[in-house]
């Protein structure tokens, strides 16, 4: 077997994962978009009235949060599909 890079190879096994765990994949899109929109729209709706005096950036800090909750959401369907 070769080390060349094979893409017919690496699209087919892209493939044979997205027929094996399509679903799985859709509904974790569809909860990390969730989740992403909840956090701006509760931060947005509780400091509407401090966005016209200060940066936005400020308000909307909460990148360490968000990455560590979509990190452990992440570690959880891995684990899942892995135990399953």
């Amino acid at each position: 077997m070769s080390n060349l890079f094979n893409a017919t190879r690496f699209f087919g096994l892209i493939r044979r994962q997205w027929i094996g765990f399509g679903r799985i994949y859709l509904m974790s899109i569809g909860i990390i978009a969730g989740v992403i929109f909840g956090f701006y729209a509760v931060n947005l709706g509780s400091n509407y009235d401090d966005i016209k005096k200060n940066t936005v950036y400020s308000l909307l800090n909460f990148r360490a949060p968000l990455f560590c909750i979509l990190g452990l959401f992440f570690v959880t369907v891995i684990s899942s599909s892995y135990f399953a």
